[in-house]
C-alpha cells in the first residue's frame, strides 16, 4: 500500500484548519493557545469591540457628531444673539424732527413707572397743555445710535408690540425640527444614515448662506425653519450612527463626551461673542460659520455596517467593513479569532445595568431642584436661587445623553433612527412650551415658571417607573439565532480580501 507523503498530509491538515465549519471544542482549545497579537486586542474583544476593530473609523464619526452638535447649538442661539435688546423710543412727528433726542424725550415721551422715558408710548399732543397726558402707541421708533447696529431689532423694528415677532421666530425655528426630524429619522431607517446626513449637509449650507444675506424678515424666518430641520436631523442621525459603530464598551463614553464637548465649545464661543460689540450681520456670520465644517462629512461619515446587514445589503456591508478594518489597523488574525468566538457561542458584554434607574434619579433631582429654585426665587434669597439654577443646568446636561443612550439601547436597528428622531422632536415640542412659559418672566413670575417645570418633571418620573430596563447588549450578532449567513459573509470577507499586487507570488510552472 502506498503511504501518504508528508506534504499531502500537512496540506490536508491545513485545509481542515482553515475550513469555515468550526467546532466549538476546537475554538475553545484554540482560544487557549497564545495569540500572536497583543493582549490588549483580546481584551477589546471581550469588552465588545466590533469585528472591524476600534480606531480611526469610530473617531472620525465621533468628531463629526461633535461638529454636528456644535452647528446645531450655534443655529439654536443665533436668533437670541442677534436680537439683543437695544434702547429705543417713539420717533417724533415731522414737526418735531429737528429736535435732539433729549429734547424730544422731555416734551413728547411720558415717563413709565420706574421714572424712565417710555419706549413704546408718546404724547398725542406734545408741547401743548401741561395737563394733556393722552398717549398712544407709536408705529415707528428711533434707536440709540451707538448700539443700533448691534441688534437686528433696530433693522426690522422688533420692539414694543412688534417684539412678538421675535417669539414667532423662535417658534418657527422650533417647528422646523418638530415637523421634519421624525421624517428624516424614518428616511434614515429606509435609505440609510449616510445619504440623509449628506443631503442634510447640502441643504443646511444653502439655507445658512441664505440666512446671512436675508434682509426681509419673512424670508429670514423661512431660512431659520430650514436651518432647524437640517441641523437637528444631521445631529440626531449622526448620533445614531455613532451609537451603531461604537463598540459596546465605549458607547457611553462616545455619546456622553460628544454631547459634553460640543456643549462646552458653544458655551465658550457664546461667552466670547457676548463680550464684543459687533454688528449683528457680522455676528450672525461668525456664529453660523461652524456650519462649513460639516463639509468634512464626505470623508468622515460612512454607512452603518449594522444597518447594512439588517437590511440585507451584504455587498455594501462587506465594503464598509473592509474599509473600517483598514482604517483601524485591524489584524486579520484577531478578526478571525473574534469570528470563531461568535460562531462557538453567544458573547455578551455587560452594559450599564441601571440605565433606567439612573435616568429616574437624575430627572427627580432636576425636578426637585427646579421646585426648590422656585421657592428660593419667591422668598428672594437670590444667591440660593442662582446656585440651584446652576445645579439644575448640570442635571439637564447629564440627562440628555443618558436619555439618548436609553432609547438607542431599547429599540432595534431597523427603527432606532426614527425613534430617536421622534424623541428629539418631542423635546422640541417641550421647547415650544418653554417659550410660552417664558411669558411669565415678563410678568416677573419666574418662580411660577420653575414650579410648573419642576412639577412636570416629577410627574414624568412617576410615569417612568413602569418602563422597561436595558440590562445587556450584544457585541455584534447572536450566532445561535438567524445570523449564520451574516457571520459566513464576514468570514468570507476576511478570507478573500484582496492583497496588493506586489505581494502576490507567481505560481511555479511544473517541470516537464
Amino acid at each position: 500500500m502506498a503511504t501518504k507523503s508528508p506534504r499531502k498530509a500537512s496540506s490536508k491538515r491545513k485545509k481542515i484548519k482553515d475550513s469555515k465549519v468550526v467546532d466549538p471544542k476546537q475554538v475553545q482549545s484554540d482560544s487557549q493557545l497564545p495569540s500572536p497579537e497583543p493582549e490588549r486586542d483580546v481584551d477589546q474583544q471581550d469588552q465588545g469591540t466590533t469585528i472591524y476593530g476600534h480606531g480611526d473609523f469610530q473617531r472620525l464619526i465621533f468628531s463629526f457628531t461633535v461638529v454636528a452638535l456644535i452647528v446645531l447649538l450655534c443655529h439654536s442661539h443665533a436668533l437670541t444673539l442677534v436680537t439683543r435688546p437695544v434702547d429705543h423710543w417713539c420717533r417724533p412727528p415731522s414737526t418735531f424732527a429737528d429736535l435732539s433726542p433729549s429734547m424730544w424725550k422731555n416734551i413728547g415721551i411720558p415717563l413709565d413707572e420706574d421714572g424712565r422715558p417710555s419706549e413704546c408710548l408718546a404724547y398725542a399732543q406734545p408741547g401743548q397743555q401741561p395737563n394733556d397726558t393722552e398717549t398712544y402707541e407709536c408705529d415707528f421708533w428711533d434707536y440709540d445710535p451707538t448700539h443700533a447696529a448691534h441688534s437686528a431689532r433696530s433693522f426690522w423694528d422688533l420692539v414694543c408690540r412688534r417684539s412678538s415677532l421675535v417669539a414667532l421666530g423662535n417658534a418657527v425655528y422650533m417647528s422646523g425640527a418638530l415637523l421634519v426630524v421624525p421624517l428624516a429619522g424614518y428616511l434614515a431607517d429606509i435609505f440609510g444614515r449616510k445619504i440623509v446626513i449628506t443631503t442634510g449637509v447640502v441643504a443646511l449650507l444653502t439655507s445658512t448662506a441664505a440666512t446671512c444675506i436675508a434682509r426681509v424678515y419673512s424670508f429670514f424666518l423661512m431660512t431659520k425653519f430650514v436651518n432647524s430641520a437640517c441641523a437637528s436631523s444631521i445631529f440626531v442621525v449622526s448620533l445614531t450612527l455613532l451609537y451603531e459603530v461604537a463598540p459596546l464598551a465605549y458607547r457611553v463614553f462616545y455619546i456622553s463626551v460628544s454631547c459634553a464637548v460640543g456643549t462646552f465649545f458653544v458655551d465658550v464661543l457664546l461667552l466670547m461673542l457676548a463680550s464684543f460689540r459687533l454688528p449683528w450681520t457680522l455676528l450672525q456670520v461668525i456664529v453660523l460659520s461652524p456650519t462649513v465644517l460639516l463639509l468634512l462629512s464626505a470623508c468622515a461619515v460612512h454607512e452603518s455596517p449594522v444597518w447594512l446587514l439588517v437590511t440585507s445589503k451584504f455587498d455594501e456591508a462587506q465594503a464598509v467593513m473592509l474599509k473600517a478594518a483598514i482604517m483601524n489597523n485591524m489584524s486579520r488574525n484577531v478578526a478571525k479569532q473574534t469570528m470563531q468566538r461568535l460562531k462557538a457561542r453567544n458573547i455578551y458584554a455587560e452594559a450599564l445595568p441601571c440605565r433606567l434607574q439612573f435616568l429616574i434619579v437624575v430627572m427627580a433631582l432636576l425636578g426637585g431642584t427646579c421646585s426648590l429654585c422656585s421657592i428660593a426665587i419667591y422668598a428672594k434669597p437670590r444667591l440660593v436661587g442662582d446656585v440651584l439654577l446652576v445645579f439644575a443646568q448640570c442635571c439637564a446636561r447629564v440627562l440628555v445623553p443618558s436619555a439618548y443612550l436609553y432609547i438607542a439601547e431599547l429599540f432595534p436597528t431597523g427603527v432606532r433612527s426614527a425613534v430617536l428622531c421622534g424623541a428629539y422632536a418631542s423635546g422640541r415640542l417641550g421647547a415650544v412650551a418653554a417659550s410660552a412659559l417664558g411669558l411669565l418672566e415678563d410678568l416677573n413670575r419666574e418662580d411660577l415658571k420653575l414650579a410648573i417645570v419642576g412639577s412636570g418633571l416629577l410627574g414624568v418620573v412617576v410615569s417612568m417607573l413602569g418602563m422597561p430596563e436595558t440590562s445587556r447588549g450584544l457585541i455584534d450578532v447572536r450566532a445561535a439565532e438567524t445570523d449564520k449567513d451574516v457571520l459566513k459573509l464576514m468570514q468570507d470577507t476576511l478570507d478573500t480580501s484582496p492583497r496588493p499586487r506586489t505581494m502576490r507570488k507567481k505560481k511555479a510552472k511544473p517541470k516537464p
